[in-house]
């Protein structure tokens, strides 16, 4: 299962809480594709699933808009 999760128009720490929120929502193995223009979201996303356990898939910047990918592990 994947979702899509806009995060667009929060800033730190809003997006980082918002998508924690909606992981603790799903199954292990589900996959929240997020999209997000806090600058600092691009830098903080990479250590916060690395501290969270959860896995980064992909992380793309495109005109300010990052999009990613991010796995929610089944221990988690």
């Amino acid at each position: 299962m994947s979702i899509e999760l806009d995060l667009r128009g929060l800033v730190c720490p809003l997006p980082l809480i918002r998508l924690t929120a909606r992981l603790e929502e799903l199954d292990g193995g589900c996959r929240c594709l997020v999209l997000a223009d806090d600058p600092g979201f691009v830098d903080d996303l990479p250590d916060w699933c690395a501290a969270t356990g959860h896995r980064l898939v992909t992380l793309d910047l495109v005109e300010g808009v990052c999009r990613a990918e991010v796995e929610k592990l089944a221990a988690t």
